[in-house]
């Protein structure tokens, strides 16, 4: 199975991802939208430096020349089955198959910076997941904000732009299939989440730019509780989402604490509910306090703790700051911890 990931901003000057050229762009798929070319300043991907070094550590997937000419040898062509056993050593069969991957995108005012700075990075840790978690051949990838969608809030909370044109999916927890760009769909596999089988990058970046006319209250946890619920059945907005047989990734994106009428404990039990055991979870928390030096916005009013609490909660997690200029470096932290969660996942009987 071969997954498309078109590059879409940059990397955030992160160096060496294994699925890039020494400009950034992403190798899975040369052919960018024209929106997407233009606002990222990619480079062509046959660019690269000649020196095949297109990884720390790992040779490229290529002819192994380094030449980088385009000729359809160098760069990944990116099928993800057919092999024996895993980069790690452990069999195909006892890995993870299937990978569902949640973000939770705080849309209130002040965040506009962190959603265009998680897009950028977007493509290195899809691709770096994708290449450690190589026994996998599914994915579901979607959104979910943390507006509740009611006009009781302070700052913006009566523009609803998100999901406006679908009223099924205009409530706290369902998926977005419309923010800012206009309508995302449809997706390849007719959910309304991302699969393998979309062009990841420029599906990713519409979903994901959800700007800031949410509610100025996060509510975050109860869109999860929503989420996770609704993500199981077959039908309503959230349908299919959440699958038995597929570790889960939670990714959380706020610059303020949490309002949400449930607490981190409901949260949790909520996730172990849904996938049987906290082990086949893993839970990557981007999240503002005050003692970050590099933190300093008048709309973060209070440290992201319950959110923190959380995160630690799981075995499998990482807990980062979302003031940095890039999520490069958290992401690919990340993945030794994401890949062994793979190999420990044990599917709901």
């Amino acid at each position: 199975m071969i997954l498309s990931l078109a590059a879409c901003g940059d990397d955030g000057g992160r160096e060496g991802s294994i699925f890039t050229d020494d400009s950034g762009a992403t190798t899975l798929d040369t052919s960018m939208s024209d929106e997407t070319a233009e606002g990222d300043g990619a480079e062509d991907p046959g660019e690269g430096d000649g020196e095949g070094d297109s990884g720390e550590g790992a040779d490229a997937p290529g002819d192994g020349d380094g030449d980088g000419e385009g000729d359809g040898d160098d760069g990944p062509l990116f099928d993800i089955g057919g092999q024996e056993a895993g980069d790690d050593g452990v069999p195909m069969d006892e890995q993870c198959a299937n990978v569902d991957v949640l973000y939770i995108i705080d849309n209130s005012p002040s965040m506009y910076e962190e959603q265009q700075t998680l897009i950028a990075n977007f493509g290195n840790f899809v691709a770096d997941m994708q290449s450690a978690l190589d026994g996998v051949n599914s994915y579901h990838i979607g959104v979910i904000t943390s507006d509740d969608y009611q006009d009781d809030g302070w700052i913006d909370d009566g523009d609803d732009t998100v999901n406006a044109e679908v009223p099924e999916c205009q409530h706290l927890g369902g998926l977005v299939v419309q923010a800012h760009s206009g309508l995302c769909t449809p997706f390849v596999g007719g959910d309304n989440f991302i699969t393998e089988a979309d062009d990841l990058g420029t599906k990713f970046e519409c979903i994901a730019n959800v700007g800031e006319d949410g509610d100025s209250d996060e509510y975050m946890g109860d869109a999860l509780i929503t989420l996770l619920a609704e993500g199981q059945q077959d039908v309503g907005c959230n349908a299919n989402f959440i699958r038995d047989d597929a570790m889960l990734i939670i990714v959380m994106l706020t610059d303020e604490n949490d309002s949400s009428d449930s607490d981190e404990d409901e949260w949790f039990q909520a996730v172990v509910d849904a996938k049987g055991t906290e082990e086949n979870v893993v839970v990557l928390s981007l999240i503002w306090d005050g003692s970050f030096n590099n933190c300093d916005n008048a709309f973060s009013e209070t440290d992201g703790y319950t959110i923190e609490a959380f995160t630690e909660m799981f075995t499998n997690h990482a807990v980062g700051n979302i003031c940095d200029d890039s999520y490069a470096g958290f992401f690919a932290d990340a993945i030794p911890t994401i890949d062994s969660a793979c190999d420990n996942f044990e599917p709901i009987e």
